[in-house]
């Protein structure tokens, strides 16, 4: 069975600033190497703002044509 949506690997790192003063920086890793698919008559639900404001970056397929 082919997976109707399928994520692998997904990273979302962000750059803050840290230091007394706010003048280095760290990365945060928000997610960091997830990967799953969902079969047809599967649920998923995603909460959190990082998706809201940041769009899920390549490699999310999506075939064109759901059977």
């Amino acid at each position: 069975m082919s997976a109707l949506l399928e994520l692998n690997d997904l990273k979302k790192h962000f750059l803050v600033r840290s230091g007394p003063l706010g003048l280095g920086t760290t990365t945060v890793r928000a997610v960091d190497g997830v990967s799953f698919h969902i079969d047809r008559g599967e649920t998923l639900a995603l909460v959190g703002d990082l998706l809201r404001q940041n769009p899920l970056p390549r490699p999310v397929r999506i075939p064109e044509k759901v059977p």
